[in-house]
Protein backbone atom coordinates (compact mmCIF):
# COMPACT_ATOMS: atom_id res chain seq x y z
CA UNK A 1 0.00 0.00 0.00
CA UNK A 2 2.85 2.03 0.62
CA UNK A 3 4.65 2.42 -2.05
CA UNK A 4 3.36 5.40 -3.92
CA UNK A 5 3.12 7.18 -0.40
CA UNK A 6 5.16 10.50 -0.43
CA UNK A 7 5.95 11.88 3.24
CA UNK A 8 7.22 15.14 4.49
CA UNK A 9 9.49 15.03 7.07
CA UNK A 10 9.70 18.33 9.03
CA UNK A 11 12.41 18.08 11.65
CA UNK A 12 15.27 20.14 12.97
CA UNK A 13 17.21 17.31 14.97
CA UNK A 14 19.48 16.11 11.66
CA UNK A 15 20.47 12.89 13.42
CA UNK A 16 16.65 12.08 14.13
CA UNK A 17 15.32 13.06 10.35
CA UNK A 18 17.96 11.18 9.10
CA UNK A 19 17.11 7.85 10.99
CA UNK A 20 13.29 8.30 10.83
CA UNK A 21 13.70 9.40 7.02
CA UNK A 22 16.08 5.67 6.45
CA UNK A 23 13.68 3.98 8.19
CA UNK A 24 10.44 4.95 6.23
CA UNK A 25 12.41 4.63 3.27
CA UNK A 26 13.62 1.06 4.09
CA UNK A 27 9.12 0.23 4.48
CA UNK A 28 8.92 1.71 0.82
CA UNK A 29 8.12 5.04 1.38
CA UNK A 30 9.43 8.34 -0.53
CA UNK A 31 10.39 10.61 1.71
CA UNK A 32 11.64 13.84 2.06
CA UNK A 33 13.14 16.01 4.50
CA UNK A 34 13.14 19.88 5.72
CA UNK A 35 14.83 20.81 8.88
CA UNK A 36 12.14 23.60 9.59
CA UNK A 37 8.95 25.11 8.46
CA UNK A 38 10.12 27.55 5.89
CA UNK A 39 11.90 25.08 4.11
CA UNK A 40 9.09 22.41 4.18
CA UNK A 41 6.59 25.11 3.32
CA UNK A 42 9.20 26.07 0.49
CA UNK A 43 8.43 21.72 -0.69
CA UNK A 44 4.97 21.68 -0.04
CA UNK A 45 3.54 23.84 -3.20
CA UNK A 46 6.24 21.48 -5.50
CA UNK A 47 5.32 18.11 -4.80
CA UNK A 48 2.08 15.76 -3.52
CA UNK A 49 2.99 14.86 -0.26
CA UNK A 50 0.55 12.08 1.04
CA UNK A 51 1.69 13.30 4.82
CA UNK A 52 4.17 15.34 6.87
CA UNK A 53 5.27 14.66 9.98
CA UNK A 54 6.75 17.70 11.66
CA UNK A 55 8.55 19.10 14.82
CA UNK A 56 6.87 21.84 16.63
CA UNK A 57 10.06 23.33 18.57
CA UNK A 58 11.80 24.36 15.01
CA UNK A 59 13.55 27.60 14.26
CA UNK A 60 12.25 29.83 11.19
CA UNK A 61 9.42 28.90 11.14
CA UNK A 62 8.19 26.73 14.16
CA UNK A 63 5.24 23.45 13.54
CA UNK A 64 2.24 25.62 14.43
CA UNK A 65 3.16 28.40 11.65
CA UNK A 66 3.28 25.50 8.95
CA UNK A 67 -0.07 23.79 10.01
CA UNK A 68 -1.82 27.08 9.95
CA UNK A 69 -0.05 27.29 6.55
CA UNK A 70 -0.86 24.14 5.31
CA UNK A 71 -4.62 24.15 6.65
CA UNK A 72 -5.06 27.55 4.55
CA UNK A 73 -3.89 26.05 1.14
CA UNK A 74 -4.05 22.11 1.39
CA UNK A 75 -6.84 21.52 3.54
CA UNK A 76 -6.68 17.73 3.09
CA UNK A 77 -3.13 17.27 3.41
CA UNK A 78 -2.87 14.61 6.84
CA UNK A 79 -0.41 16.46 9.24
CA UNK A 80 1.39 14.45 12.48
CA UNK A 81 3.16 16.93 14.92
CA UNK A 82 6.65 14.63 16.65
CA UNK A 83 6.90 16.70 19.92
CA UNK A 84 8.79 16.60 22.43
CA UNK A 85 5.99 19.23 24.13
CA UNK A 86 3.74 17.00 26.19
CA UNK A 87 1.65 19.73 28.38
CA UNK A 88 -1.68 20.36 28.07
CA UNK A 89 -2.00 23.21 26.34
CA UNK A 90 1.03 22.50 23.28
CA UNK A 91 -1.15 19.49 22.75
CA UNK A 92 -4.89 21.36 22.62
CA UNK A 93 -3.44 24.07 20.27
CA UNK A 94 -1.98 21.49 17.59
CA UNK A 95 -5.30 20.19 17.05
CA UNK A 96 -7.31 23.29 17.09
CA UNK A 97 -5.23 24.24 14.20
CA UNK A 98 -6.03 21.00 12.59
CA UNK A 99 -3.65 18.36 13.13
CA UNK A 100 -4.46 14.50 12.57
CA UNK A 101 -2.47 12.84 15.56
CA UNK A 102 0.27 13.94 17.61
CA UNK A 103 3.28 11.93 19.03
CA UNK A 104 5.41 12.36 22.15
CA UNK A 105 9.24 12.56 21.61
CA UNK A 106 10.74 9.61 22.26
CA UNK A 107 8.48 7.63 20.05
CA UNK A 108 8.42 4.29 18.86
CA UNK A 109 9.24 4.08 14.94
CA UNK A 110 7.14 0.95 14.36
CA UNK A 111 4.22 2.53 16.29
CA UNK A 112 4.51 6.13 14.09
CA UNK A 113 4.20 3.73 10.98
CA UNK A 114 1.30 1.90 12.30
CA UNK A 115 -0.62 5.51 12.79
CA UNK A 116 0.92 6.53 9.54
CA UNK A 117 -0.41 3.57 7.76
CA UNK A 118 -3.90 3.93 9.51
CA UNK A 119 -4.03 8.05 8.61
CA UNK A 120 -2.99 6.87 5.02
CA UNK A 121 -5.28 4.61 4.42
CA UNK A 122 -8.67 7.24 6.32
CA UNK A 123 -7.21 9.52 3.64
CA UNK A 124 -6.71 7.44 0.53
CA UNK A 125 -10.57 6.24 1.09
CA UNK A 126 -11.60 9.61 1.37
CA UNK A 127 -10.46 10.69 -1.82
CA UNK A 128 -11.88 7.58 -3.85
Amino acid sequence: MNLTSHILLVECDANLNMVVADYLRSKSYTVDTAQDGQEAWELIPKRHYDIVLSNITMPHMNGYELLKLIRSSFINLPVVFLSEKQDKDSIIRAYELGCDDYIFKPFSIDILTYKIEAILRRSQHNDA
